[in-house]
């Protein structure tokens, strides 16, 4: 999935050169009839000379954010209240997970591990998959629950949740991404290609239902997902990413709202903070990382 994402990426127009830059714009939300039960406030935007960045992850403070290079080449560590890169390293290659707010598990397979502090730069060879919940050999640790254990297998499209009694179940097959809600009562997942990506929840038990189009889901809360909605121009070799909006659904009224109607700006792969008031996403048409503020009606 990464390398698809990456190589869609490379189709985003060189940076200027200069210093990292950190700038606010403004994300004009859909029109509707409706007030939507949430919207986008004014943005920062991140961005590096000659590197296009993806996927971005939340440190657990809320205060860092980790940010893919091209074709997952790459790590780099940004500090919000500057927007600036706190801590780089663009050979990076494999899994990460943050340890703490302030150090990373950076796993490369099983017998290459370091534990990296973002602050000092300081990288220390050791074993930190298993406290970091990264497992590169069985398939990708979803979540580690008060008695479950969740697995997705990207080789063979699986999802998987584990009981205490150590018995497999399976959740979802034919597979290309998954997260767990928080209290594990579902499971968001997306099947097929990215432009052509269908979202649906599943259950602990494997029933599911469908949502539409979507992909890239990342839940708010244990009732609200975020994701979005990707169109390909099938006139441009290779794909690009031409269209692509963000999305809430809401299991309890069961009602898709669109966050973003935006012609220049392809938002992918959100990420939601920790506190739930933000959200970080990609823009696989410049090469730059978002980080927004996500308000409720009447906060």
């Amino acid at each position: 999935l990464l390398t698809g994402l990456a190589t869609l990426a490379a189709c985003a127009p060189p940076h200027d050169e200069g210093e990292p830059v950190a700038r606010s714009q403004p994300l004009h939300a859909a029109e509707s009839p409706e007030r939507p039960a949430e919207t986008l406030a004014g943005q920062l935007s991140l961005e590096l000379p000659g590197t296009t960045l993806v996927t971005p992850e939340w440190s657990p403070d809320g205060r860092l954010l980790l940010t893919r290079g091209y074709h997952g080449i790459g790590l780099f560590a940004w500090d919000l209240e500057t927007g600036k890169v706190r801590y780089e390293d663009p050979d990076h290659v494999g899994a990460f997970a943050f340890l703490s707010s302030f150090e990373v598990c950076t796993n490369e397979g099983s017998t290459h591990e370091s534990r990296v502090h973002l602050g000092s730069g300081e990288a220390i060879r050791t074993r930190c998959s298993q406290q970091a919940e990264l497992d590169p050999d069985y398939g990708q640790l979803l979540r580690i629950g008060d008695e479950d254990v969740f697995f997705f297998h990207p080789l063979f499209g699986n999802v998987t949740r584990e009981d205490s009694a150590g018995v497999g179940h399976v959740i979802a097959t034919n597979a290309s991404h998954a997260v767990v809600s928080p209290g594990e009562a579902h499971v968001a997942v997306t099947q097929g290609p990215i432009g052509e990506s269908e979202l649906f929840l599943a259950t602990r038990d494997g029933a599911s239902t469908p949502v539409g189009a979507g992909a890239f889901p990342v839940w708010i809360d244990a009732h609200r997902l975020l994701f979005a909605e990707v169109q390909f121009d099938p006139e441009v070799e290779g794909g690009e990413a031409y269209s692509s909006d963000l999305f809430l659904y809401d299991l309890g009224s069961a009602k898709r709202t669109r966050l973003t109607a935006t012609e220049d700006i392809a938002e992918v792969e959100p990420a939601v903070s920790p506190d739930g008031r933000r959200v970080a996403y990609a823009d696989w048409r410049s090469g730059r990382v978002f980080v927004t503020e996500l308000e409720e009606a009447g906060r």
